[in-house]
């Protein structure tokens, strides 16, 4: 077993407002404070209509990518996650 004491870096709460494009806040929220990569240790979240991808099967592949989505309405989500972005180059689209 090890064990090492972790400094944690820069740390931020967000709260997105309702109506907003989630994709949109998240690149925005990003963009404006540097922010390339992150860990979210939890989020909640309340969406009126997500696109949700993954299967209800056993798949034939488990190590392809899965492409199915389920559309719902007006759920509510408890995750955790992950976020990072491409570098930037003078002819790349910002993230």
């Amino acid at each position: 077993m090890r064990a090492h004491e972790l400094t944690v870096g820069r740390t931020f709460g967000v709260t997105f407002d309702h109506g907003e494009d989630f994709f949109e806040a998240l690149s925005t929220f990003c963009r404006d404070n540097g922010v390339r990569q992150g860990y979210m240790p939890s989020f909640i979240g309340a969406f009126a209509e997500a696109e949700i991808v993954g299967a209800c099967e056993k798949l034939a592949d488990p190590d392809a990518p899965v492409w199915a989505k389920t559309y719902v309405t007006n759920v509510e989500a408890f995750g955790a996650g992950t976020i990072s972005s491409a570098p930037r180059s003078s002819s790349s689209a910002s993230c």
